[in-house]
C-alpha cells in the first residue's frame, strides 16, 4: 500500500496514508506464499499466488499525502475515553438516597441501605432537583445511560459542579449492564467515568491527529439549508459555503434582508426550526426553487442565562427547543441518509459546563451525542462545538472570554473549511487563552487584597450582612446571590472602574478571591485607581491558563454517615415540548 500511495500522491516523493478502500474481493485464501501487485492506473492492489492468480483484490484505494498539520489543526480537539483501572472499594459506610432505578443496584443494596427511592427519569426533573438540593449534601452522583439524553444530563451535572464547588458532583455513564456498585464505593471515585462490560474509562480531550473520514466536498451549485442562518455564526458559515459555490437557503425566525443581500442568490425563509409543518413547507419550497437539499447546517439556538438554582422549566424548554427539537424536526422532514453532510454548530459549554448556562450546555451536549449516533448509522453528521467568536452571534456584547481565545469571523470561516476537509462526528474548536505575563496572586498581591476588601464591603451591603460574615472564599450562590444581584454588582464595578466586564464573569469567577484576581490581572490600572493600592513589580509568568478553584470555607461537620444522593436517569425520551 505504501508503494502505491507514494506513486499516487507524488511520483514516489513524500509519505502518504490510505484513507479509503471502495471494494474488497476475496477469491481464495492465500497459501504459504503470495505476492502483492500494485496497479497505479486502477488504484488497486492484488494479492496473487505463484501462478499469478488473484487471491484478494483491493479496488478503489485512495490515499492522502501525510503533510505537516495546518495551523488550523491546533484549534481542533476531540473528546476521547482513556482506560483507567478500577479503584479499591472503601471500608466506611455511607447513607444513600437513591433516585430512580439503578442497573446493578441489587449488589449495592447488599452493602448499603437506601434512605429514599424516588423515580426521576427526565431532564426537567434534574433541574428541579438542582433547586432542591440541601446545603448539607456533600456528594451527588448523576448516573446517565449512553446517548443524547444521558449526555444532556451529564452536561447539567458538570454545570452544577461549577455552581456548587463544595458539592462533589460525579457523572457515571453506564453501558452494557456494567456494575455501578464498585464505583459508588470506591475510595477515590472519578468526577466522570464510563463503565462498560469491557472496562472502566475516564474522559480526556485529544488533540487533532489527522485520523478522520474522507473530506466533505461542497460542489458548485449544491443546495444547502442553514437554520439560524441570520445569526452570527450561522451567517458566517453560510458565507463560507457561498464562497465554495453552494446555493443557500437561510432559515430564521425573522428574515433580515440586509444580511440576506450579502450572500448573492441566497433565499431567506421565516420559520421556527422546531415547527415541523413550517419546516416541511420550507423544504418543499427550497426544492422547488433551488433543487434537492444536499447539505444542512443546523446553527439555530438561544440563550437564557441564569443561575441553575433559579432556572424555570419554561426557560429550560425555550433553550432546548431550537437545538434539540429543531434537530429532530430536520431528521423528520429530510432524508438525512441522502445528504452529503449534516453539520451541527454547538458550544464548548456542552463539554465543560458554564455557570448560568446549564440548559444551553444540555442542549449542546445532546446535539454532540446525536451526531455520534448518526455517524455510527452512516449518516455524514458532524458537530462543531465552537469556542467564543469575536462579537458574533451569542457572544455579541459579552466581551472576551477569560479562559478561551476568541475566534474572529474570518478565522472562523477558515476553521469551518478545515473541518469540512477533516470531518469527524464531533470536534471541539477552541484554543485556551495564553496566560498573562503577570499573576495578580504574586505580582500584585497588595492590590488583590485591597480589592478583596472592597468587594467584601460591596457584597455585604448588597446582602445586608456584616462584612465579617462574608467569606472571600465562599461561592456567591452559597452567600445568597441571584442573577439580578450579579448583574447589579457587575454594573457597579464597571461604573466605578470605567471598564467593560463579561456578563458571565461572576459565574466564571464565583468567589471574591477569584474575582479580585481576575480583575487585577485584566484591568489592573483601573482598579489601582479605584482602591488606591500601590503597584508592585510584575511576577514571573505562571504556566497556567486558568486559576485553580479556591478551597471551600469551613463548614459544620456533616453527619457521620455523609449523605450521598444517586440521581438515576433511565432511558427515555427528552421532553422539551409542553
Amino acid at each position: 500500500l505504501q508503494i502505491l500511495g507514494a506513486i499516487a500522491v507524488g511520483g514516489g516523493s513524500g509519505l502518504s496514508v490510505p484513507f479509503e478502500i471502495r471494494e474488497v474481493l476475496v477469491h481464495a485464501l492465500p497459501g504459504s506464499s503470495a505476492r502483492a501487485v500494485a496497479r497505479a492506473a486502477s488504484s488497486s492492489v492484488a494479492l496473487v499466488d505463484d501462478a499469478g492468480r488473484a487471491l484478494v483484490e483491493l479496488r478503489g484505494v485512495a490515499f492522502r499525502p501525510l503533510v505537516p498539520a495546518a495551523p488550523e489543526a491546533a484549534w481542533f480537539h476531540r473528546r476521547a475515553w482513556r482506560a483507567a483501572p478500577a479503584r479499591p472499594t472503601a471500608e466506611r459506610k455511607r447513607v444513600w438516597a437513591v433516585l430512580g432505578a439503578v442497573p446493578g443496584l441489587g449488589e449495592l443494596h447488599a452493602v448499603e441501605s437506601a434512605e429514599a427511592l424516588v423515580d426521576r427519569r427526565d431532564l426537567p426533573s434534574l433541574f428541579e432537583l438542582a433547586r432542591e438540593l440541601p446545603a448539607s449534601l456533600r456528594e451527588l452522583w448523576v448516573v446517565a445511560e449512553k446517548g443524547p439524553e444521558g449526555a444532556a444530563r451529564a452536561a447539567v451535572a458538570r454545570t452544577l459542579s461549577r455552581a456548587r464547588p463544595a458539592l462533589a458532583v460525579r457523572v457515571v455513564a453506564i453501558e452494557d449492564g456494567a456494575d455501578l456498585a464498585g464505583e459508588l464505593l470506591a475510595t477515590e471515585p472519578a468526577d466522570e467515568v464510563r463503565l462498560t462490560a469491557s472496562g472502566r474509562f475516564v474522559p480526556e480531550l485529544a488533540a487533532f491527529d489527522g485520523a478522520v473520514a474522507p473530506p466533505i466536498r461542497v460542489a458548485p451549485g449544491m443546495v444547502v439549508l442553514v437554520t439560524g442562518g441570520f445569526g452570527g455564526v450561522g451567517l458566517e458559515l453560510a458565507r463560507a459555503l457561498a464562497d465554495r459555490g453552494a446555493k443557500l437557503a437561510l432559515v430564521g425566525r425573522t428574515v433580515h434582508e440586509d444580511r440576506l443581500a450579502a450572500i448573492p442568490g441566497a433565499l431567506g425563509f421565516a420559520a421556527d426550526v422546531a415547527d415541523e409543518p413550517a419546516m416541511a413547507r420550507v423544504v418543499r419550497e427550497v426544492e422547488e426553487r433551488l433543487g434537492p437539499v444536499a447539505g444542512v447546517v443546523h446553527a439555530a439556538g438561544v440563550l437564557r442565562d441564569g443561575p441553575l438554582a433559579t432556572k424555570s422549566l419554561e426557560d429550560v424548554r425555550a433553550v432546548l427547543r431550537p437545538k434539540v427539537e429543531g434537530a429532530r424536526v430536520l431528521e423528520r422532514v429530510l432524508d438525512v441518509r441522502r445528504l452529503s453532510f449534516l453539520v451541527y454548530t454547538t458550544s464548548v459549554a456542552g463539554l465543560a459546563g458554564v455557570h448560568g448556562q446549564a440548559d444551553y450546555a444540555a442542549a449542546n451536549a445532546w446535539i454532540d451525542a446525536r451526531a455520534e449516533e448518526l455517524r455510527t448509522a452512516c449518516v455524514p453528521a458532524m458537530s462543531l462545538a465552537w469556542g467564543p467568536w469575536v462579537e458574533t452571534g451569542m457572544t455579541r456584547g459579552r466581551g472576551a472570554s477569560a479562559l478561551l481565545e476568541s475566534i474572529p469571523p474570518e478565522l472562523g470561516r477558515r476553521l469551518f473549511g478545515f473541518a469540512l476537509e477533516h470531518p469527524a462526528a464531533t470536534w471541539a474548536v477552541f484554543q485556551p487563552r495564553k496566560p498573562a505575563a503577570a499573576s495578580p496572586a504574586e505580582g500584585a498581591r497588595p492590590l488583590a487584597k485591597a480589592l478583596e476588601r472592597h468587594l467584601v464591603a460591596k457584597l455585604a451591603a448588597a446582602l445586608h450582612l456584616p462584612a465579617e460574615h462574608v467569606d472571600p472564599r465562599t461561592n456567591f450562590m452559597e452567600l445568597g446571590f441571584d442573577s439580578i444581584m450579579a448583574v447589579r454588582i457587575r454594573s457597579e464595578l464597571e461604573k466605578e472602574a470605567g471598564v467593560t466586564l463579561e456578563p458571565t464573569l461572576l459565574f466564571e469567577r464565583p468567589t471574591i478571591v477569584q474575582l479580585s484576581e481576575h480583575l487585577v490581572l485584566h484591568h489592573r490600572a483601573a482598579f489601582e485607581r479605584l482602591v488606591g493600592a500601590p503597584p508592585e513589580a510584575p511576577a514571573p509568568r505562571l504556566e497556567v491558563a486558568r486559576p485553580a478553584p479556591s478551597p471551600p470555607p469551613p463548614r459544620e461537620a456533616p453527619r457521620a454517615a455523609g449523605g450521598v444522593a444517586i440521581v438515576v436517569t433511565p432511558a427515555g425520551g427528552l421532553d422539551v415540548v409542553d
